[in-house]
């Protein structure tokens, strides 16, 4: 299932309330969550679902202070999702949407739930609350307890999936993941990708959208090594949600040269 379907299903009023992405490294499985996401909280998203990037909505998910999303994650690479995590989540959820008319809940990587939180999610699911949308990610399927499986719409990925703009995602995260091993100049990818014919197809907080999605990829499948990376890259998409107009060849510059560092 590609972003196109799912957003149908929203256009419908048929989205159900929990969807479980299942995928490898590659899939597309972060990317689509994380563009879902943002369409489900923007304001004005266009007949395509794709988020507007302006309305408060948008800036505030950019921000990392949107009061209607909540992220679950380990709280280091590698180590389980706490039980306490998940409670304070449940209590959460059953209050109104401050902002948007609902509320968007990812769970990332879901394989990460120990018995005990699994159990208390498992709670939530199978009473959920009204305006609330859960998203939970995994590449490891088998891990999670069939009881949790059962209350999602699985939503399976594999290396063919493609969702908007993938064209271009594909070939700047390919050329990003040959500057991390030596083989190009992140100042010529900087260059390229603020040359008028890409700022004309894609935006700079897309690719910053889409660097986020790549180190998250890092951090889970090789460690820590990449978590400042992923961090310095968090505050950037702050300082365009407060300063969209920063020169693009600039910011993509610096936040290119601090992956290089890894």
């Amino acid at each position: 299932m590609n972003f196109a379907k799912l957003w149908q299903s929203v256009q419908q009023d048929r989205l159900p309330h929990a969807l479980l992405f299942v995928g490898g490294v590659g899939s597309g499985r972060h990317v689509c969550a994380e563009q879902l996401v943002r369409s489900l909280l923007c304001a004005a998203p266009d007949a395509l679902g794709k988020a507007c990037e302006q309305c408060q909505g948008c800036l505030l998910l950019t921000a990392g202070t949107h009061p209607d999303f909540m992220k679950i994650t380990p709280e280091t690479p590698g180590s389980m999702i706490r039980v306490d995590a998940v409670r304070a989540l449940a209590e959460r959820v059953t209050q109104s949407p401050l902002l948007a008319p609902r509320r968007v809940v990812v769970i990332d990587p879901a394989d990460a739930m120990n018995t005990a939180s699994a159990n208390a999610l498992l709670k939530t699911l199978e009473e959920p609350p009204s305006a609330t949308i859960f998203i939970l990610v995994t590449d490891e399927n088998m891990r999670l307890p069939a009881t949790v499986k059962s209350r999602c719409q699985i939503v399976q990925f594999g290396q063919g999936e493609r969702v908007a703009d993938m064209t271009e995602q594909d070939a700047f995260l390919q050329a990003v993941h040959a500057m991390a091993t030596g083989k190009m100049d992140p100042l010529m990818i900087a260059e390229k990708w603020s040359s008028k014919e890409y700022q004309a197809k894609v935006s700079l907080l897309t690719i910053v959208n889409w660097l986020q999605s790549w180190l998250r990829e890092q951090v889970l499948t090789q460690g820590g090594a990449w978590l400042a990376a992923m961090e310095y890259v968090q505050k950037t998409r702050r300082w365009l949600a407060l300063s969209p107009n920063l020169n693009r060849q600039l910011v993509l510059e610096d936040v290119l040269l601090h992956i290089r560092k890894i």
